[in-house]
C-alpha cells in the first residue's frame, strides 16, 4: 500500500456514501460517477479479495443494472 492510503480510503468511503444518497434518490447516473471513483481508489489500495472493494464492485454493478447497462454490470462479475 502507498503512503497516505488511510486518507485515500476515507475519501473512497465518502464517495461511496454520496453514491448511496444519489441512488436512493433515483439519480443513478450521479451515483455511478461517485461509485466509479470510489472503486478506482479502492482498487489502487486494497487487495482484490477485500470486502470493501468487492462491496463497491457489487454496488456499481447494481447501479449499472438499474440503468440497463447490463454489459458493464457483467464485466464487474467476471
Amino acid at each position: 500500500m502507498s503512503h497516505g492510503c488511510p486518507e485515500h480510503l476515507k475519501v473512497s468511503n465518502y464517495l461511496y456514501t454520496l453514491s448511496l444518497s444519489y441512488s436512493i434518490q433515483g439519480k443513478y447516473s450521479k451515483a455511478e460517477q461517485y461509485l466509479q471513483r470510489a472503486l478506482q481508489i479502492r482498487a489502487m489500495h486494497l487487495k482484490f479479495t477485500d470486502p470493501d472493494l468487492l462491496e463497491c464492485m457489487q454496488r456499481l454493478a447494481e447501479i449499472y443494472s438499474r440503468q440497463k447497462k447490463h454489459a458493464e454490470a457483467d464485466k464487474l462479475f467476471q
